[in-house]
């Protein structure tokens, strides 16, 4: 008996994906808008009401307030606490936030006191 012969099928060409949206352009800000915005972040307004009044999305504005560390701008003392909590270093923190360990120090030993 003959074995019937394995023919070689041809590789599967990628077919393009004709179901696929184009990318949407990436709309720019001017410099004026983002310090605008971290102005207004910085006196106490909230993301989306900042978002509103300049016309920038949520998660843009959202990306720049964790990119320029506009947090820790506002509450450096709470930001170190909460890098703190997280398992950072005294000096990574002053590196961190610019400032030296001993101010690092002092704002910790400022949270434990007033929590007592």
């Amino acid at each position: 008996m003959k074995k019937a012969k394995k023919t070689k099928k041809p590789a599967n060409k990628a077919k393009p994906d004709q179901s696929a949206k184009p990318a949407q352009a990436r709309r720019k800000y001017a410099n004026d808008t983002k310090g605008e915005a971290k102005d207004l972040y910085l006196r106490g307004v909230g993301l989306d009401r900042i978002g509103r009044y300049l016309g920038v999305p949520i998660r843009t504005l959202t990306n720049w307030q964790t990119d320029e560390r506009w947090t820790e701008e506002k509450d450096p003392a709470g930001a170190a606490l909460d890098l703190k909590q997280r398992g950072y270093r005294v000096a990574d923190i002053a590196t961190r936030l610019e400032v030296s360990e001993k101010t690092v120090r002092m704002w910790l030993k400022a949270v434990v006191q007033s929590k007592k």
